[in-house]
């Protein structure tokens, strides 16, 4: 006797998804370094302990060798005519610092001279009001 072959049924009222599936989101972006917190103020070429590059945070005034690690998250790499390079250690990232930058805090105060809304940017100092 040849045997039937019987097509698998399939259900007709089971559930059915009609929506397509959710997209992935995308990967986080990798991390980056922070701003570099100094300013540039100059270099020591001819000190016994080698090339020491000045570098102003905030109010205080650092003399790092390069090579040397600063605040313990930043590594002075080297220097060249245009730039100070830095790695910033906890993620083993090269930040470059531009010489000829000026600092935050400098660019705050220009902008408040240069601002006609700032009644006190036209003040005579020596008036002592």
């Amino acid at each position: 006797r040849p045997r039937l072959v019987q097509p698998k049924a399939t259900p007709i009222f089971t559930a059915q998804q009609w929506l397509p599936p959710p997209v992935k989101p995308p990967p986080p972006p990798p991390p980056i370094a922070p701003p570099l917190p100094f300013n540039y103020v100059g270099t020591f070429d001819e000190l016994p302990e080698g090339k020491t590059v000045l570098l102003m945070q905030q109010t205080k005034m650092l003399m790092i060798k390069v090579g040397a690690n600063v605040n313990g998250q930043w590594r002075l790499d080297r220097e060249d005519a245009q730039q100070v390079y830095f790695t910033y250690l906890p993620l083993n990232k090269p930040v470059a610092l531009n010489k000829s930058a000026k600092g935050l805090a400098a660019n705050r105060s220009n902008a408040n001279n240069d601002n006609p809304e700032n009644p006190d940017a036209n003040v005579d100092p020596s008036l002592n009001l």
